[in-house]
Parts: structure tokens; C-alpha cells; sequence
């Protein structure tokens, strides 16, 4: 075995454990994303929107005058 072979495999090896890490972190992520967002009911399109930091504009009044 050659040093280039040796340091052909270290480095395959580290880009192995790099992309088990990043994978790692994803799902955990992913996760915790679906915790917050998932749920088993539907959502009112009043709370979907002040999830994402939005608010609706209110009706205005049918009874009071112009």
C-alpha cells in the first residue's frame, strides 16, 4: 500500500463522517420542525398566519358610520 492510497482513504473517511454529521443534524432538525408545525388538526387561516408572524386585516365595522 502506497501513502497516496492511505491518504486517499483518510480522506474518504473524513468526508464519510462529515456527511454523517450533517445528516445527523438534519434529522434532528427535521424533527424538531415537524413537532412545531405538524399537527392533526387544520388550521384556521388566522392561526397559520400568526405562525408565520403575519396578522390579518380586521373587517371593518358594518355599523359604524363613515
Amino acid at each position: 500500500m502506497t501513502t497516496h492510497q492511505i491518504c486517499r482513504a483518510r480522506e474518504e473517511m473524513s468526508c464519510l463522517v462529515n456527511a454523517y454529521v450533517t445528516y445527523l443534524q438534519s434529522s434532528r432538525q427535521y424533527k424538531e420542525l415537524l413537532k412545531t408545525y405538524h399537527t392533526a388538526k387544520e388550521r384556521s387561516v388566522e392561526e397559520a398566519a400568526e405562525m408565520v408572524g403575519y396578522k390579518l386585516p380586521q373587517d371593518p365595522d358594518p355599523y359604524l358610520k363613515p
